[in-house]
């Protein structure tokens, strides 16, 4: 990964370079951590994702017009405090009143013990009476988050151009739900904000209802779709999430896009099963899109892997026909390869709880993500449902889920499927696409300086 020199960095500003160079050495004698380890008389270089953080803290400094660089606002938050950034004394005045703090409820049907402190954010523990029941909702944890972020000028943007670089479609909330539900592979979402502070005010801060929204959680019909899916979880368990401050901005956009489908998939599992395969699939495809581009085959080799019956209905034929075929629905296939190289790539193994029949064959998974594939794609673009034997709970041998349909064939509203294109449960994918973006999140993060 190339490395930004202060004349880059001094360039993308539009500054002097003895400019910025005088204010990182005014940063580092302010004790600065980013800076610590430059040595005087050596030259300034960074990795691109600090030298965005340090091309944001100039411009704020100097009131330059800001456009921050790709990045969630929790990440850029953590980033700050990292930085040696104080939290917020003041909240401001005009039309912009910026809280100290705030906190936010998270809803689980899962308890959870312990505590957990991840930079600028805690989360408290709601001691919320009851065993874990599946799809029995109720705010667990309280999330409370200090600002750390500088008082930036709304910046004069351009209206005409659409960024949408660092959307994920919530707040700081959303994203640290979601990073946890990953973490933990459990359900959690935000209902939103329940009291903030604003500086002048009450320090304990006030109430706050207006953006309140518990989530509906549906209970399952007879068994979970998720075995084992509401449980007491330790937050220290959440141990990967005290990497986030060391990744990348844009790597932490997609993860938390991905983190957040893959939530959606828990979620949703007991209440739509069919949107749940979809969201968990999405969460696959947004990693994988990230990771990298795939080196593909030719189209006719890309059919005989991703289509083998198309092909083994054209093979013997004309070898125009075979190839026309093959170079039509090649593009196609660019998505579905990505989808099983980056399962392959960051598989994390079977449950470690397996049934002693209908177990998933994990030495050959490509068969098996590819039947997957064609069902998502078949749900999308054709309006033809996900089997009905996959959004049916698992069946059991005696305490423990099967990973996959049993016998020979399902039959199932005038529709059958034999065996092999059933090739696991719901439960059993939601394992496989956790463990992966786990190992993906942790190939992500930087070592320790």
């Amino acid at each position: 990964m190339p490395l930004v020199t202060a004349n880059d960095l001094s360039q993308r500003i539009g500054v002097e370079p003895s400019q910025l160079r005088g204010w990182l050495r005014h940063r580092q004698r302010e004790g600065d951590p980013r800076l610590a380890e430059h040595q005087p008389g050596t030259r300034w270089r960074f990795a691109p994702d600090l030298a965005d953080a340090l091309e944001y803290d100039y411009r704020v400094a100097h009131d330059l017009e800001v456009e921050a660089a790709p990045g969630p606002a929790g990440w850029w938050n953590w980033q700050a405090q990292v930085a040696g950034r104080p939290a917020r004394e003041t909240s401001g005045g005009g039309i912009r009143v910026l809280p100290l703090w705030e906190e936010y409820a998270l809803y689980s049907d899962s308890r959870f013990v312990g505590s957990l402190t991840a930079g600028p954010a805690e989360l408290l523990l709601a001691f919320t009476d009851g065993e874990p029941v599946v799809g029995r909702s109720a705010m667990q944890l309280v999330l409370h988050v200090h600002d750390h972020l500088p008082s930036a000028d709304r910046p004069t943007w351009d209206y005409e151009v659409e960024n949408v670089a660092s959307y994920y479609g919530g707040n700081t909330s959303d994203e640290f739900a979601a990073l946890l539900s990953l973490a933990l592979s459990v359900r959690l979402r935000s209902g939103g904000l329940i009291r903030s502070c604003i500086a002048g005010d009450d320090p304990a801060g006030r109430p706050m209802e207006l953006h309140h929204h518990p989530p509906t959680l549906v209970a399952p019909q007879r068994d979970p779709m998720l075995p084992y899916i509401a449980r007491e979880i330790s937050l220290g368990d959440a141990m990967l999430l005290s990497t986030y401050p060391r990744i990348e901005g844009s790597d932490a956009v997609a993860l938390v896009r991905a983190a957040q489908a893959y939530a959606d998939g828990l979620w949703l599992a007991d209440a739509d099963p069919r949107l749940a395969w979809i969201k968990l699939m999405s969460a696959v495809e947004t990693a994988a899109n990230h990771w990298k581009a795939a080196s593909f085959d030719s189209p006719v080799e890309q059919l005989r892997r991703h289509r083998k019956r198309v092909y083994r209905a054209l093979r013997d034929g004309d070898p125009a026909v075979l190839e026309t075929v093959a170079n039509d629905l090649a593009p196609t296939f660019h998505a579905e390869r990505k989808f099983g190289q980056f399962l392959e790539e960051f598989d994390p193994g079977p449950p470690t709880v397996r049934p002693t029949m209908a177990q998933v064959d994990w030495t050959d998974l490509e068969d098996p993500l590819t039947v997957l594939y064609e069902y998502r794609s078949g749900e999308l673009h054709a309006g033809l449902p996900f089997p009905g034997p996959l959004c049916a709970p698992p069946a059991y041998a005696g305490d423990i889920p099967l990973e996959r349909v049993g016998g020979l064939a399902v039959a199932f509203s005038g529709a059958r499927w034999p065996a092999h294109r059933l090739p696991m449960y719901l439960h059993v994918f939601a394992h496989l696409v956790g463990g992966a973006l786990r190992e993906w999140w942790a190939s992500l993060v930087r070592p320790p300086l």
